[in-house]
């Protein structure tokens, strides 16, 4: 813990945080099991648990439907130059004590809010897709990701949003080690 750090002085401050750069995903933390085993809550769980350690399956010819909150404020000033959006998925197959990264070529369709994402770079094994500012709601969305390949025990690990305003290239290569500690 470092009192010292930027992010103390900015968290407070919802004017300054809408001019900053964003990374979301769909779940911080993800499910872990109590120690000593305690009563089964998973039923009760209403937020999104996705994460690298708790992935969903993705079948052929199935889909996943994740929810992901945001606190982006619609673009209402047109002075202001909107962000750069991109929606980031991952993949992969569970295989013994880890997860195999698929081949990127394999298709998805991903849905977001309603609305067909084109296809960007692929960046660090994650898909990434161009996102519409008009796009987001403030609080929930909603991503729909379709496998109709046949590629079998294909499952999603992660889903991630980027909100970049700087123009400045968002390292996210952070991320993977940051999430593996969680």
């Amino acid at each position: 813990f470092d009192p010292q750090r930027r992010i103390w002085s900015e968290m407070g401050d919802p004017e300054a945080l809408q001019t900053m750069d964003k990374v979301y995903f769909a779940s911080a933390r993800g499910c872990r099991k109590m120690p000593g085993g305690g009563y089964p809550y998973e039923s009760f769980i209403q937020i999104p648990t996705l994460n690298p350690e708790a992935p969903l399956p993705l079948l052929p010819g199935g889909r996943q439907v994740v929810r992901i909150e945001l606190a982006e404020k619609p673009e209402g000033r047109p002075a202001t130059k909107s962000p750069a959006l991109t929606l980031s998925i991952k993949t992969g197959i569970p295989e013994g004590p880890g997860l195999a990264l698929v081949d990127m070529d394999t298709e998805l369709n991903v849905v977001f809010n309603g609305h067909l994402p084109a296809a960007s770079e692929h960046r660090e094994n994650w898909r990434c897709y161009c996102l519409e500012p008009g796009w987001l709601r403030p609080g929930e969305n909603t991503v729909e990701v379709i496998h109709p390949g046949q590629t079998p025990g294909l499952h999603l690990l992660d889903v991630m949003v980027t909100v970049n305003r700087s123009g400045q290239p968002l390292d996210t290569a952070y991320l993977d080690q940051t999430r593996k500690k969680m």
